[in-house]
Parts: structure tokens; sequence; C-alpha cells
């Protein structure tokens, strides 16, 4: 995978969860707060997001 790409799954499975959300539901809900962890470990020894991952194991 490039350095420019990392996240591609990270970004489908958020776009398929966040497209099946439906008011009133809980369908569709993920865990905001694994969103950093995810961050954290996908930047993971790509070196042009090493930002992203020091502010993501901040977080």
């Amino acid at each position: 995978m490039s350095d420019q790409q990392p996240f591609g799954k990270i970004l489908e499975s958020l776009t398929l969860e966040i497209a099946g959300t439906r008011a009133g539901s809980d369908q569709g809900q993920f865990s905001i707060l694994d969103l950093p962890g995810n961050l954290r470990d996908r930047s993971a020894g790509y070196s042009d997001w090493a930002w992203l991952q020091s502010i993501a194991a901040a977080a």
C-alpha cells in the first residue's frame, strides 16, 4: 500500500457504517472511541503519516 493511501479500509468501513445509520435506531453506530486507535495503528510505519500517529496515540 502506498504512503498516500494507508486508510482505505478504515474509510470504506466508516462509509458503510455511516450510510447504514437510521434516525431513532442504533443501526449503523460505530464506536467513536475506536477511531483514534484505528488511525494510530494504520498510520504506524508510514513516514508521511507520523504526525497523525502521534496525535491519535495521544488521544
